[in-house]
């Protein structure tokens, strides 16, 4: 039958040879290599006039097989693609990337010439989860412009925090890949737009994604001084840099605190403990100086903050002897945590969470169930916390068990 197929696959639309190829894998009955390459020949030739929906039928029949094709075809299918992206329905560009992914070839060459950014940013978008994106990174490495680099950050991160698993799988299955195919872009960050900037900091932040932080600074410091940021822009970027576990120079912290200082009023309350959380991390003289600014309204900040679980527990952390202690006013005499969903924290504000109960624990109401899925949180991300505050986290967490008389 295989062999009857074979000598009319010229007359076959791409859905039918993309049927025939799955039908055989299910069937197991492999077609033998002369055939396969007279399947490969024949979608070869059509190329040129082929849609976004008959690349995704060679690819499926393709795919199914497993069977490795020349790598000269896949690029011009990538081509081929990249020219449809466009003006392709994005039903059809979501089948491709998916039967794509599902092929797993990458090419070297691919990146040769470099896509447009709007064929890219319709590919990206079209990708249904963050194992096809990342796959999509790989073959456009070293390809990307800037401005494809960030739409492509955006996209992994709505990828990632909307899936199962979120941040704990892509760090153990896709950081080392998205970092792999992200290579290019802190050598683009400096012809970035300030917005775009600021949505790639945040981007990378979210995702733990170590990239390019000096050449950001260096971006975020001509932008300062030229006055392209907003108040609450560069909140963002300051709260990005201290997730990142960066710590900007001297003067960058300087303009920043100018400019947060100066418009203090154009900031929402969370804004407000955004700001002095970020400042108390890396210069708490800064911190002390916003605070004295804020004066009587961290009152009416601390209420705002009372249903909002990551900004209550910054405020709480802030409330540390050894931090803004006069903080503790601001809030309810013992705030309440306890109908709070303490595992929804990033590995970072677990920490402090935690921290912040050992100290303050006769201050705050939070349940012991609580505590030990904070305690995972962090045990379970240890490595992705910087030195200090992994030693601060152990000193706690052995000091709870030890008056506790376990062994840890």
């Amino acid at each position: 039958a295989l062999q009857d197929v074979g000598r009319g696959l010229e007359s076959l639309e791409p859905l039918w040879v993309g049927r025939v190829l799955w039908a055989s894998s299910v069937l197991a009955c492999q077609p033998r290599e002369p055939e396969l390459q007279r399947c490969v020949a024949a979608a070869w030739d059509r190329l040129e006039e082929a849609s976004m929906r008959d690349l995704a039928h060679y690819l499926w029949g393709f795919a199914s097989l497993g069977w490795e094709l020349p790598e000269e075809f896949v690029e011009e299918v990538l081509e081929r693609a990249v020219g449809l992206a466009e003006a392709a329905p994005p039903r059809d560009t979501r089948r491709m990337v998916l039967e794509l992914a599902r092929l797993g070839q990458v090419c070297e060459e691919v990146g040769e010439a470099q896509p447009g950014d709007a064929a890219i940013a319709a590919l990206v978008r079209s990708a249904p989860n963050q194992e096809v994106l990342l796959h999509l990174l790989e073959q456009f490495r070293g390809a990307l412009s800037p401005r494809a680099s960030v739409e492509c950050v955006c996209q992994l991160k709505e990828r990632v925090l909307r899936a199962k698993g979120g941040l704990r799988d892509f760090r153990r299955k896709g950081l080392a890949r998205a970092r792999a195919g992200l290579e290019a872009l802190p050598a683009g960050l400096a012809a970035l737009e300030a917005p775009d900037l600021v949505q790639v900091l945040d981007g990378l932040a979210a995702l733990g994604l170590r990239l390019g932080c000096s050449e950001a600074e260096a971006r975020l410091h001509k932008a300062l001084r030229a006055g392209e940021l907003g108040v609450g822009d560069a909140v963002r970027c300051l709260t990005s840099f201290v997730r990142l576990h960066h710590r900007p120079a001297a003067e960058t912290l300087t303009d920043l605190q100018y400019l947060i200082i100066t418009d203090v009023a154009g900031l929402e309350p969370a804004q407000i403990v955004d700001a002095l959380w970020a400042f108390a991390k890396v210069d708490p003289r800064q911190a002390r100086d916003l605070l004295h600014i804020v004066g009587e309204g961290m009152r009416a900040v601390g209420r705002e903050a009372q249903g909002d679980l990551t900004t209550l527990a910054k405020l709480l952390w802030l409330c540390h002897p050894d931090r803004l202690p006069s903080l503790r006013g601001s809030l309810p005499v013992r705030p309440d945590l306890r109908a709070l969903s303490v595992g929804k924290l990033g590995p970072q504000m677990a920490a402090d969470l935690y921290c912040t109960w050992l100290a303050l624990r006769t201050e705050m109401l939070l349940d012991k169930a609580q505590v030990d899925v904070l305690e995972r949180s962090v045990v379970h991300e240890l490595a992705s916390l910087p030195p200090v505050r992994q030693l601060e986290f152990l000193r706690g967490y052995t000091a709870r068990h030890a008056s506790q008389g376990e062994q840890t």
